[in-house]
């Protein structure tokens, strides 16, 4: 899969997601639609690529960090869509963009790996966008 077919299915998505506004349908049900079909994708891919493993086969710490997860990507979606529809709050996009950075910084303390340069160039880029995007909506 190239660059340019992950631009036009994005452009599907915003497409897609432009319709169901124009249909009416409320942005809670918008993120639960895109979230269920989302799931049902990531489990079959899950399936077909790989053996499928028990989960109880699993370590606890294992499944522990895969729960952390969870709650984690959830509460940021929660949080994310919950500021989307706040306009006194300041836009969301530097804080969606900044989360690079606490990944790289993640990465480094608790996995211990080598960062690459490009690696460290693109996070330095990410972060220095979200910077001026904050400071042009002061």
């Amino acid at each position: 899969m190239n660059e340019v077919t992950v631009a036009l299915l994005a452009a599907c998505v915003a497409g897609f997601m432009a319709m169901m506004v124009r249909a009416g349908i409320s942005p809670n049900l918008r993120v639960a639609i895109r979230t269920t079909l989302i799931l049902a994708l990531v489990w079959i891919f899950a399936y077909a690529n790989q053996k499928p493993i028990s989960l109880l086969a699993l370590s606890w710490s294992v499944r522990c960090m895969v729960v952390l997860s969870g709650l984690a990507i959830a509460l940021a979606w929660f949080f994310h869509f919950r500021g989307l529809r706040q306009p006194e709050t300041p836009s969301v996009a530097p804080m969606d963009r900044i989360n690079v950075l606490f990944a790289a910084l993640f990465a480094v303390l608790l996995l211990y790996g080598p960062s690459a340069q490009r690696f460290g160039l693109g996070a330095l880029l990410l972060v220095s966008g979200a910077l001026i995007l904050s400071w042009n909506r002061n």
